[in-house]
């Protein structure tokens, strides 16, 4: 879903039928920088698995690119704020519901609050719901004792749902910096590519028998850009994104490889 409550598009996403219609490109990519007449063709299903991932990630990344302004963060602490105050108001109500009436035509009403009362309160207290029915079926059970355990557990729930109350209160009150949400940053051309680069890395060399190098060096005559980054620029092409540069290329590229970004 987009921000504004429609459905996000996904026009940009390549499926895997899709991918497969592109093999005869695919392969003419696996043929010019192939090293290994023989094996060449044993890349193309590594090749089609990045330009899906790519596709897919990109999606997903482009769907939620866009942080939130300071209107919407300030919205999002509120609903934590005023969550945590209704869950509190809730269960202390439901629990003083429970004895609230001392007409005796009205005892099983009590008992029936009083029952979930303490169901809710066993599933705050526990890893898992139970109710008085589960609780005679395990046997010895000391249900004055369990109902002290799980009241007291949930008292401490709703004292740390207050706290996160009152924090969300004074976040939003006096320590949201509205100024620094509110800067326009530089955002990536494409968020997807240093996944794509860092999948086609092993890919490159096993295909071509080569390093992965961006260094203007290895520039071939004729060529404006270094065989990798042809490469990388084929594969974002059929993955759907915009062709990248050598520069964001080579911001792509893993840090723990600072030998490959040579200029």
């Amino acid at each position: 879903m987009s921000r504004d409550g429609g459905v996000s598009s996904k026009s940009n996403q390549i499926g895997i039928a899709e991918i497969f219609n592109k093999s005869s490109e695919i392969k003419s990519v696996i043929e010019k920088w192939s090293c290994n007449e023989k094996e060449k063709y044993n890349h193309i299903f590594v090749i089609m698995k990045i330009i899906w991932a790519y596709s897919e990630r990109r999606n997903k990344i482009t769907e939620f690119a866009s942080l939130p302004n300071p209107q919407e963060i300030n919205r999002m602490i509120l609903e934590i704020e005023n969550s945590c105050k209704k869950i509190v108001y809730g269960l202390e109500k439901l629990h003083n519901s429970a004895f609230s009436s001392s007409d005796p035509l009205e005892v099983e009403k009590n008992k029936h609050i009083a029952w979930v009362d303490r169901f809710l309160r066993n599933s705050i207290a526990s890893d898992f719901l139970y109710d008085d029915e589960f609780l005679k079926a395990s046997g010895n059970v000391d249900f004055a004792q369990t109902a002290r355990v799980s009241f007291k557990k949930s008292q401490i729930f709703c004292q740390k749902l207050k706290n996160l109350e009152a924090t969300s209160r004074y976040i939003r009150e006096q320590k949201l910096n509205k100024n620094l949400l509110a800067r326009k940053t530089g955002a990536p051309k494409d968020p997807a590519l240093t996944a794509l680069v860092f999948m086609a890395i092993p890919a490159w060399t096993g295909l071509s028998g080569r390093a992965a190098s961006i260094s203007p060096r290895n520039i071939p005559a004729g060529d404006s850009d270094p065989p990798f980054v042809q490469f990388i620029q084929q594969l974002v092409t059929l993955g759907g994104g915009p062709k990248p540069t050598r520069k964001q290329v080579a911001s792509a590229m893993p840090k723990i490889r600072p030998q490959l970004q040579e200029k």
